[in-house]
C-alpha cells in the first residue's frame, strides 16, 4: 500500500501480489485513519471496487491471425486459457516501432497456419487505452510476452536486444516445449508421408519387375522341356547293335552339350531371380 502524490488529487494505491492487481482510492486531508482501515478492511474482504480502462484501441487492426486485446479478455483469453501458448504483443498508438512489428506478427501467423500449428494464439493489445497487472505490463514499447501453459502468471519476455521479425519470434516460440514438439510431430508426419510416395513407387517397378521375371522364367521353363524331349529322342537312335552304340555315342555327345547348355539357362534364370 502506497501514496501516489499526482498532480491532481493524491491516490491511494493498493497492490494485491498475489493476483498483481492495483486498487487506486482517491484520498484527501480529510481522509481520517477509519477511512484508510475501512479502505483496507474491503480490499481484504474482496468488497473494494476495481476501476481499469479496458477497450480495443481506435486502430483496431485484428485479422484471422492476431486476436485484438483488452483488459477484460487479456483475463479471460491469456491468463485463463489453459489450451493454449500466448504471445501477446504490447503497443501504443505513440509507439512508432510498434507499426513495423504488426506486418512481422501478421506474417507469423501466415506462417503457423500454414504449418497447421494451432497450439500458439497471436494477439495484441493497446496498453494505450488498456490497464493491466503490473506484472504483465511492459517497461517499454514495442514488447512482446510468451504465457505458457500452466504458467500464464509467469510471462516470459522477448529479448529487448533482439530484432523482432518473422524468424526471431519463430525461433522464440520453438524455445517453449509443447509447440517444439508439435512442429517435430509435424516434421515427423510430413517425412512419413514423403516415405509413403517413394515407397509406393518403389513398390509399383518392384512390381513390374517381379512380372517381367516370371515371363521369362516360363520361357526359360519351356525351352528346358523341349531340350530335355530332344534328349530322349536322341536315346532311341540306331537299328542295329552298332547303329545303336554309334547312335548311343551320338546322342550321349548330344546330350552333354545340351545339359551344359540347360546349367548355363539355370544359371540364367537364378540370377534373374536374384
Amino acid at each position: 500500500m502506497g501514496v501516489d502524490h499526482g498532480p491532481n488529487t493524491p491516490t491511494l494505491i493498493i497492490i494485491d501480489f498475489k493476483s498483481q492487481l492495483t486498487f487506486s482510492f482517491n484520498i484527501s486531508e480529510e481522509t481520517t485513519v477509519d477511512d484508510y482501515v475501512s479502505i483496507v478492511e474491503s480490499t481484504v474482504k474482496g468488497q473494494a471496487h476495481l476501476i481499469y480502462r479496458s477497450r480495443h484501441g481506435q486502430d483496431n487492426q485484428s485479422n484471422e491471425f492476431v486476436q485484438e486485446l483488452n483488459s477484460d479478455s487479456f483475463i479471460s483469453d491469456v491468463l485463463h486459457e489453459e489450451e493454449q501458448v500466448i504471445l501477446v504483443f504490447h503497443y501504443t498508438g505513440w509507439c512508432a516501432a510498434c507499426t513495423y512489428v504488426w506486418p512481422q506478427l501478421s506474417s507469423l501467423g501466415t506462417h503457423l497456419k500454414t504449418r497447421n500449428i494451432t497450439l500458439v494464439k497471436l494477439t495484441r493489445i493497446n496498453n494505450q487505452y488498456n490497464d493491466l497487472p503490473r506484472c504483465h505490463s511492459p517497461s517499454f514499447y514495442p514488447s512482446i510476452a510468451l504465457y505458457q501453459k500452466g504458467r500464464k502468471h509467469l510471462p516470459i519476455w522477448y529479448p529487448s536486444d533482439h530484432v523482432i521479425n518473422s524468424e526471431n519470434l519463430l525461433v522464440f516460440l520453438s524455445e517453449v516445449d509443447g509447440v517444439r514438439k508439435e512442429e517435430e510431430e509435424l516434421e515427423s508426419l510430413n517425412a512419413r508421408e514423403e516415405w509413403d510416395s517413394v515407397g509406393w513407387s518403389l513398390w509399383e517397378k518392384a512390381e513390374q519387375e517381379k512380372a517381367g521375371l516370371e515371363e521369362t522364367n516360363q520361357k526359360l521353363n519351356r525351352q528346358i522341356q523341349e531340350l530335355r524331349s530332344k534328349i530322349e529322342e536322341c536315346k532311341q537312335v540306331g537299328g542295329g547293335e552298332r547303329e545303336k552304340r554309334e547312335g548311343d555315342l551320338d546322342a550321349f555327345s548330344l546330350l552333354g552339350q545340351v545339359d551344359g547348355f540347360v546349367g548355363q539357362l539355370l544359371s540364367e534364370k537364378g540370377d534373374r531371380e536374384k
